[in-house]
């Protein structure tokens, strides 16, 4: 990883962004798979940027060539299906087919016979006419005296039973700072990838050798609607009341793969790599956000999938905040030698108290390799957060 405080950052210029555009139609995609399953998802469209009306820009350094952007959801909704993992865990043993080996005799012109004459049926004694007939009789009645057989119904009870054991259940219970606690319950789908989807936000998670998943998931909603989507079509939808959503601030960045991107925000004048400055690398401390006093961030996602979607999300408790003051929140794209000289893209969301959800949606070229470990800033893709004591 690079030293952040002493990397070199470029300002990029010349960056379209196009607002709100894919959040709507990553709802939308949520709206399809939630009705998949009978339920309908409680979302509301994305507003626009009240203080901006016109399309925003970021100024870029000389010798920088940034094509023009185009939205990273413009097309279909994206596809879960190509998610898969990269690795297998250890408990999960494929079944093997055992094939015995075939003996060969010592003398080749001699051959085992291919089949052997059955061994003589032993002597039985024949039992007298009468006393064959009760005997048979009392194994007629004891049969006939049996109402059911358990396990005999072909097609019935016992398969429906079967089915429904492998339908995935996704609980969603409140949790403290805003959140909430999915439980995925999905036996038949053990070490499998799954979308959660959540509000426009989605990120992947594996589902362990027990057949479970709990996290705890920032909310983006007071009605907190999640979806829990496997690649073969099963899937869960839940829903819980977040009433404290109102109180906080939230950002969100996610993306596909390894473009680089990294989420920052620098509280109260914060420097690079001092107290106040809040990534990946410093998540913040949850005691200072439960009173007021600091922002955390909470990275999601399971990079053990092939191309995995990850999510950050940057939490202010604005609503009752310690201290005047602003954070400034910045997108940093890192140049590695996975994505140098390649298209990254990436979405951001920001909720803010009182105003319509808001995105940004993001696709640029990477500079050459001979840039790798120096850092563009998008200053663009959120908006800084003022905050005034309560």
């Amino acid at each position: 990883m690079a030293n952040i405080k002493g990397a070199k950052r470029f300002k990029v210029a010349a960056l379209t962004f196009t607002a709100a555009l894919g959040s709507g139609l990553v709802m939308q995609y949520g709206d399809a798979l939630a009705s998949r399953w009978g339920v309908d998802a409680p979302v509301s469209g994305p507003g626009d940027r009240a203080t901006d009306t016109g399309t925003p820009h970021i100024p870029v350094s000389a010798g920088t060539t940034v094509p023009d952007m185009q939205s990273m959801l413009a097309g279909p909704a994206p596809e879960v299906t190509p998610a898969a993992l990269t690795e297998v865990p250890d408990d999960l043993d494929a079944p093997q087919l055992i094939v015995p080996e075939r003996t060969i005799p010592d003398d080749e012109g001699e051959r085992a016979p291919l089949m052997q004459a059955p061994p003589a049926a032993p002597e039985m004694d024949i039992l007298p006419e009468e006393a064959a007939t009760d005997a048979l009789d009392a194994d007629v009645d004891e049969v006939t005296a049996l109402d059911t057989i358990p396990g005999m119904e072909v097609g019935g009870a016992a398969a429906a039973v079967e089915e429904d054991a492998c339908e995935p259940t996704l609980n969603a219970t409140e949790a403290p700072m805003a959140s909430v606690t999915l439980e995925l319950d999905a036996p038949c789908h053990v070490g499998m990838p799954v979308v959660i989807h959540h509000q426009g936000m989605m990120f992947h998670q594996i589902v362990d050798a027990a057949g479970s998943l709990n996290i705890e998931v920032p909310a983006l909603a007071e009605e907190a609607f999640f979806i829990a989507a496997f690649n073969d079509g099963a899937g869960a939808v839940a829903i819980t009341a977040v009433p404290e959503v109102s109180l906080y601030d939230r950002a969100v960045l996610q993306w596909q793969g390894e473009t680089g991107v990294q989420l920052h925000a620098r509280e109260f004048g914060a420097d690079y790599g001092t107290d106040g400055h809040v990534w990946k690398a410093a998540t913040g401390q949850i005691a200072q956000t439960m009173d007021g006093k600091g922002g955390t961030l909470v990275p999601l996602g399971d990079n053990r999938v092939l191309q995995p979607l990850m999510a950050e999300v940057y939490t202010f408790p604005s609503g009752y905040a310690g201290d005047d003051g602003a954070v400034a929140l910045t997108v940093e794209a890192e140049v590695t030698a996975m994505n140098c000289g390649r298209d990254i893209s990436a979405q951001s969301i920001q909720i803010v108290p009182g105003t319509d959800m808001d995105a940004v949606d993001l696709t640029m070229t990477m500079p050459s390799c001979d840039s790798v470990g120096e850092f563009l800033i998008l200053n663009n893709m959120f908006e800084n957060l003022t905050l005034a004591a309560r």
